[in-house]
C-alpha cells in the first residue's frame, strides 16, 4: 500500500509504501483519538498512524494512497522552537491564543478604522 503524511515545514507530502494490501471497499481500522478540543479533532491528530513497516520512497505536492500521521507528529508539533507549554493543552496555550486573537483584532480594527468613520 502507499501512504502519504504531510510535513508542514517542507509543505510537501512524504510518500511511504509497504507490502500490505487492502481490498477495495474494505474498512480500515478506526484510529484511536485523543481528547477532543472545542473545535473538534485536529486533522493531523485524527489521521491514522504510519504503519511501522512502511519505507519512504519520495515526496510531492499531492497526497497518494492513504493519508496518515507522520511518526511522532501532532497538530502543533510542527512549530519547532516553541516551548512545550505553548504546544500542549493547558492555560498557557489558551492564554497565548487569546492574546494572539486580541492582537489580530486590534490590527484589523486599526486597518479598517478609516473605512468605518463617518464622512
Amino acid at each position: 500500500m502507499i501512504y502519504s503524511c504531510f510535513d508542514p515545514p517542507l509543505g510537501l507530502y512524504k510518500y511511504y509504501r509497504d507490502d500490505k494490501t487492502q481490498a477495495i471497499n474494505s474498512d480500515l481500522p478506526v484510529p484511536k483519538l485523543k481528547s477532543e478540543t472545542q473545535a473538534g479533532y485536529p486533522a493531523l491528530d485524527a489521521a491514522r498512524p504510519l504503519p511501522s513497516g512502511a519505507k519512504p520512497f519520495g515526496q510531492g505536492w499531492h497526497a497518494r494512497g492513504i493519508v496518515v500521521r507522520c511518526a511522532g507528529s501532532s497538530a502543533l508539533s510542527s512549530f519547532s522552537g516553541l516551548p512545550s507549554s505553548l504546544t500542549e493543552d493547558g492555560p498557557v496555550r489558551t492564554g497565548a491564543l487569546a492574546a494572539a486573537g486580541v492582537a489580530i483584532g486590534v490590527i484589523i480594527h486599526k486597518l479598517l478604522q478609516p473605512y468605518l468613520e463617518k464622512p
